[in-house]
């Protein structure tokens, strides 16, 4: 075997080491070492939005419970539940009572970034509103429109501190929760309630935020209920208690047990998702951390789809080297066969240039093949029926029919004169030809007698020639 068949050979051998052994198992390691690099970023994601949560419910509870027994609490209630019951919520003790301690509690509550906060009796009588005045001596046990998770965290409140998760509540036109705490007097026997009002903008305004996550990368949370307690970034509006998530990852926390794998969300997108149950005291949810795998996959799918155009490039190299190796190995053995034959390098010469010459006819013929097949298919086209021709032919059809007998008849007519005049014509033709031959003829009726007298005179000696 020659040396360029060898060489394509071992080309060969060294494409399919590396594209069928080499490549797919750098591919695969690439894959491995991405989702590993993904899944620790989107654990870390989770447990920072988890830390912070957290804290904020931490913080929430520690306010509660350093507000209750704070004397601003608990000198003011007192004075807030003896005017309201002796003289009223618009008397003049009631107003007094407000003035010392109304201004620094509305402080506080702006200060720490509640909505509301109430000071509310043993009997469930709202004795002061930070903010709301309306709510002002409101019986939260024996109103019936208001929502039963209020009743609820009163009564907790009452003996310990508790909190409500956030639901929707009519009464103030958004996801709402609140906490509660005993306030004591100095004997430790309960007064009353502190309530706060927490804002879900708070919660929200902690998922929303995406550090790291890209186009598709998201963090939210899902109650015990499978409902969202958060907004979804793919869809517009709120989606907080409103969108049911029942994925695998949302089953999973639910159970107690945080992980990572590639699985279907909410939306049915293929994602990397990071779960984890949220522990978080009075709230039974959980949370997540996801990104869709085309775009934590990104650099590798560049990287496979550069490897399948390089692949392809050097097949078609591979292949064109190839064919051009073995032609000219063909003509090698051709031109040693023509030496072996003794021909000379002018017939070897000869014969390249017939074989180029048939390379040429063939290719000739296959542009005329074409060239056929191009106007076959045009007169194709062209024979088809346009729109419009089928209503033209019927119109010149009853034109024809419309005619007079007597127009066709004289129709008729010329058309046999004409046919009179052709045939003169051609019997006239004959007749020169005719006429032609006969001279012809004498010319070669002449032409032997002139032949025979030739013949004598050639016979004939001159005179004056002697015997």
């Amino acid at each position: 075997m020659r040396y360029l068949l060898k060489l394509f050979l071992a080309i060969v051998l060294g494409y399919f080491v590396f594209f069928g052994i080499i490549g797919p198992s750098i591919y695969s390691k690439a894959i491995k070492s991405l989702k590993q690099e993904t899944s620790n970023h989107l654990i870390t994601v989770r447990e920072l939005k988890k830390l912070e949560l957290e804290e904020y419910f931490f913080e929430r509870r520690g306010d509660l419970m350093v507000l209750s027994k704070d004397p601003l609490v608990v000198e003011s209630l007192p004075l807030f539940v003896n005017a309201f019951k002796e003289k009223g919520l618009g008397s003049k003790q009631y107003i007094d009572a407000e003035k010392e301690f109304g201004t620094k509690l509305t402080y506080y509550t702006k200060t720490y970034g509640y909505e509301d906060l109430f000071l509310v009796d043993i009997d469930g009588n709202i004795v002061f509103s930070a903010v709301d005045e309306s709510y002002l001596g409101i019986n939260l046990l024996e109103v019936d429109f208001i929502d039963p998770m209020i009743p609820d965290i009163f009564m907790q409140g009452r003996e310990k501190v508790a909190f409500s998760d956030y639901v929707w509540f009519e009464l103030f036109n958004e996801l709402t929760s609140f906490g509660a705490a005993p306030i004591r007097d100095r004997r430790g026997d309960v007064m009353g309630v502190l309530i706060f009002h927490l804002a879900f903008r708070q919660i929200n305004d902690m998922m929303s935020k995406r550090p790291g996550l890209g186009k598709t990368g998201e963090t939210y949370l899902v109650g015990e209920d499978k409902l969202m307690r958060s907004n979804s970034r793919f869809v517009e509006g709120s989606t907080a208690y409103q969108l049911r998530v029942d994925t695998e990852g949302v089953r999973e926390a639910m159970k107690g047990h945080a992980g990572v794998s590639i699985m279907k969300d909410y939306r049915g997108a293929s994602v990397i998702s990071a779960y984890s149950p949220l522990n978080v005291e009075h709230f039974n949810w959980v949370i997540l951390a996801e990104i869709d795998v085309a775009e934590a996959f990104k650099a590798i799918y560049k990287l496979r789809r550069f490897m399948y155009i390089v692949s392809g490039l050097v097949c078609i190299g591979v292949g064109l080297y190839g064919y051009l190796a073995y032609r000219k190995e063909m003509k090698l053995q051709e031109e040693e066969e023509w030496e072996e034959e003794g021909l000379s390098p002018e017939e070897i010469e000869a014969r390249q240039a017939a074989y180029a010459a048939a390379e040429e006819e063939e290719k000739k013929k296959k542009k005329k093949k074409k060239l056929k097949v191009k106007v076959k298919k045009g007169e194709k086209k062209l024979k088809k029926p346009e729109p419009g021709k089928d209503a033209k032919k019927e119109k010149t059809d009853k034109v024809v029919k419309t005619e007079k007998p007597a127009e066709i008849k004289e129709k008729k007519v010329d058309t046999s004169g004409k046919t009179e005049n052709v045939a003169k014509s051609v019997e006239s033709k004959d007749k020169k030809n005719r006429n032609l031959d006969k001279p012809d003829k004498a010319k070669n009726a002449e032409k032997p007698a002139e032949s025979k007298d030739e013949k004598a005179g050639g016979h004939d000696k001159p005179p004056g020639e002697k015997k």
